[in-house]
């Protein structure tokens, strides 16, 4: 086996390790030594292929985001209404959360308990969420002065607020599965909102 394709096969080995560690105990919970322990990899070998703790974290949160943009923008949403692409994106993502519970605890990990140190980093992260949700409505017509920029922009406040909602319902020490069910449970909120407005006329 080659050298590069050894150091690629170690590389995934310790990024599925991390998924799995801060999906299952968050940046700050999650550590290093059970990374080893429960995967029977060495500090040698993931600190050869990673800087550190931070470094290890922010890739396998990468990772996430680009699975899960990559799996919602694989449908063909060519030809649909507003409505339907916007029901269809969220069905993917349930799909997506469904078939891959490590990915979806770091991702709502992310959202709730992003590592103070990492702010900055994590925001950069999910913002190519946002790009990769926005860019699905390139074909649609927008209103005079908006376009992708102002969606992509709305979709992060709109995130944003349903998470700061979901927090302000819960007690603190919340388990990331109610977290998440509570988000999911806004979420459908928000975008029925956003389909069909609160008010009656």
């Amino acid at each position: 086996m080659r050298k590069e394709e050894k150091t690629r096969i170690s590389r995934e080995r310790i990024l599925q390790a991390a998924i799995r560690e801060f999906g299952k105990n968050s940046y700050d919970s999650g550590s290093m030594n059970s990374i080893c322990i429960d995967n029977g990899l060495s500090k040698g070998l993931i600190y050869h292929n990673f800087k550190n703790k931070e470094d290890l974290y922010l890739c396998a949160l990468k990772r996430c985001i680009e699975e899960l943009s990559g799996y919602i923008s694989r449908e063909d949403y060519e030809g649909m209404e507003t409505k339907e692409k916007v029901l269809g994106i969220q069905k993917k993502r349930k799909e997506f959360f469904n078939d891959n519970p490590s990915l979806r605890n770091l991702f709502f990990y992310s959202v709730y308990e992003p590592p103070k140190n990492l702010a900055k980093e994590v925001e950069e992260i999910q913002r190519e969420y946002f790009d990769t949700i926005a860019s699905l409505f390139s074909t649609s017509r927008f209103r005079e002065g908006k376009g992708l920029e102002f969606l992509r922009d709305y979709f992060v406040l709109s995130a944003s607020m349903i998470a700061c909602y979901t927090k302000s319902k819960l007690p603190e020490k919340t388990e990331i599965g109610v977290i998440e069910e509570e988000h999911e449970k806004n979420l459908s909120l928000f975008i029925d909102v956003l389909l069909f407005g609160i008010l009656e006329e």
